[in-house]
């Protein structure tokens, strides 16, 4: 957290002919539309790559959660987490979040999560717990996607940890096209006993139809300040592309924009 002076003074230190004083309100503004930080009030902001290394201490219930682990080939996009942080900032809990990591809080939805990078293993991890942590993953999930639409031929897997082997995952997708197919137990590579891919995938999937009120409400929490209407449908789509059990109920997605932007915009 940098006061406007102290992020003016950064920026002199780093070049003051590059950065002349007069061009630094330009910078901030350019700054917060990429995602790089975010004005706290109008004295400090925040930049996330300035953050402390070190996750802080805090507690976590880890019974009944729901975790999906993002598996990339080649490296983290290391603008991930920052720009969660940044998208996500009215979310965060207690100012819990560090250079790779940040702690989530929806009061409406009554959730707590906790989703940490970890550049050498290659991988993100989301943890949810309450009683919609179903659905707030799904909104997690469609952040992270929207992020991971800046960088071409990015690969990367999503996996389900098994729940008494979470060293282990299985591929999300891959579980899904099993089910499509039938087949209704998978024996893991390296495990010990078979899993009921019903039990895996309800681990992290909504299982029950959603109403348009209650898909309204996730929009608001998906949806930041910062995204325009262009964004919003983006992270809209997402969320709804995610879970199928809203699909096939002859909603129209752009009506109800329509009426998540009526609705932002009451006093």
């Amino acid at each position: 957290m940098l006061t406007l002076d102290q992020f003016s003074e950064c920026l002199q230190q780093e070049d003051a002919e590059v950065y002349p004083r007069e061009c630094h309100n330009y910078i901030l503004s350019v700054m917060q539309k990429f995602e790089l930080c975010y004005l706290i009030d109008e004295r400090e902001v925040l930049v996330p790559d300035l953050l402390p290394v070190a996750e802080p201490e805090f507690e976590f219930e880890h019974t009944n959660v729901a975790v999906l682990r993002y598996e990339y080939r080649k490296f983290v996009p290391r603008s991930v987490i920052p720009r969660m942080i940044v998208r996500l900032h009215d979310q965060i809990e207690n100012s819990l979040c560090w250079r790779t990591g940040l702690v989530l809080a929806e009061q409406e939805l009554g959730v707590r999560a906790v989703v940490r990078a970890d550049y050498e293993a290659r991988s993100i991890e989301i943890t949810v717990s309450g009683q919609a942590r179903r659905d707030y993953l799904a909104v997690i999930r469609s952040e992270i996607r929207h992020i991971h639409r800046r960088f071409e031929n990015l690969v990367f897997t999503e996996r389900i940890p098994l729940p008494d082997q979470p060293e282990l995952g299985v591929s999300y997708d891959h579980l899904i096209r099993l089910e499509s197919e039938g087949e209704t137990q998978i024996f893991p590579e390296g495990a010990t006993h078979r899993y009921l891919i019903s039990e895996l995938l309800g681990s992290v999937m909504v299982t029950r139809k959603w109403s348009e009120e209650e898909f309204l409400n996730l929009l608001r929490v998906a949806i930041s300040d910062a995204d325009d209407s262009t964004t919003a449908a983006q992270v809209a789509n997402e969320v709804f592309m995610l879970q199928p059990n809203f699909m096939g109920m002859g909603v129209n997605l752009n009506e109800l924009l329509e009426r998540f932007f009526a609705s932002r915009k009451k006093p």
